[in-house]
């Protein structure tokens, strides 16, 4: 009995190493299967993703061409309004240069109305123009040194020169005049 035992044991040994064996090739056939699943699941992802990430990348590059295009062609305005006014500024600078040479040719001649027109009209083109502005109060003071009316304007405008920083000599020979003159009438 004791052999019956030990053959029923081990055919049960067998039966069951046989089960085992044939548990842990379904489980191992399981695992390959969902591993191909997983795999093929992960592939359709990728490529999903790929896809999406490609039409991304597309679309991005057809934005940033068009900004780039954008830019280049405010970049080109800007580089034309840039030298237009750089051309302007240089014709304008070149017309000033001959005003104020005519100005001063004029004020050689003694022709101090004439003179004071074209100081005021560089004046008006540059109101920061002291040179213009200068001159175009003393062409007026040369041109009737005795007319008191004009002595406030001419003085209000020496000291705003020199509040400026612009100085010249005549201004205070002109200022020097103005208060004998007004000191003489006062007498």
């Amino acid at each position: 009995m004791s052999k019956k035992i030990c053959v029923i044991a081990l055919i049960l040994l067998v039966i069951l190493t046989a089960a085992n064996s044939a548990g842990i090739f379904i489980l191992l056939q399981r695992q390959d299967k969902y591993a191909v699943e997983q795999e093929e699941s992960q592939k359709r992802l990728q490529e999903e993703l790929d896809g999406k990430f490609t039409d991304s990348i597309i679309s991005l590059q057809s934005y940033l061409m068009d900004s780039f295009k954008e830019q280049n062609i405010l970049l080109k305005k800007t580089n034309t309004i840039a030298q237009e006014k750089k051309t302007a500024q240089a014709e304008q600078t070149a017309i000033i240069s001959k005003d104020m040479s005519e100005g001063i040719a004029l004020m050689s001649k003694k022709e101090y109305a004439k003179a004071k027109a074209v100081f005021d009209k560089v004046y008006a083109l540059q109101p920061y123009n002291n040179e213009a502005k200068f001159y175009s109060v003393y062409s007026l003071f040369l041109q009737n040194k005795l007319k008191h009316t004009n002595y406030k304007l001419i003085t209000d405008t020496f000291s705003s020169l020199r509040g400026a920083g612009y100085s010249r000599k005549e201004m205070e020979e002109v200022e020097n005049f103005i208060k004998d003159e007004l000191d003489s009438i006062a007498r």
